[in-house]
């Protein structure tokens, strides 16, 4: 059984209308998890947020500054939990995806 994951890690710079570029550049084989960083998205954005394969496997959305944030998608084909990483995000200290 292989248990191996392919995991890219992405400075998005902002996920708004990024998504089919992005999935255009991971073709023609989709990584099982995306990982995006400096998403820009609050949590009433982030809640609507969706990519085609995926789905929105932990978030964490600034809530004073702009910009920022951090999110994990996992493709639909998985099971997985929800992270909640506001325990371990702190704004304009650290956005992690881990």
């Amino acid at each position: 059984m292989n248990n191996c994951f392919t995991v890219i890690h992405q400075n998005i710079r902002g996920a708004r209308n990024k998504t089919s570029e992005l999935i255009g550049s991971m073709l023609p084989i989709l990584p099982q998890v995306v990982c995006l960083i400096e998403h820009h998205l609050k949590d009433q954005e982030i809640a609507n947020f969706s990519m085609a394969y995926y789905i929105l496997g932990a978030k964490f959305c600034r809530k004073n500054l702009k910009q920022g944030g951090t999110c994990i998608l996992v493709h639909e084909s998985l099971d997985f939990n929800n992270t909640d990483l506001q325990e371990s995000c702190i704004e304009q200290d650290i956005d992690l995806t881990y």
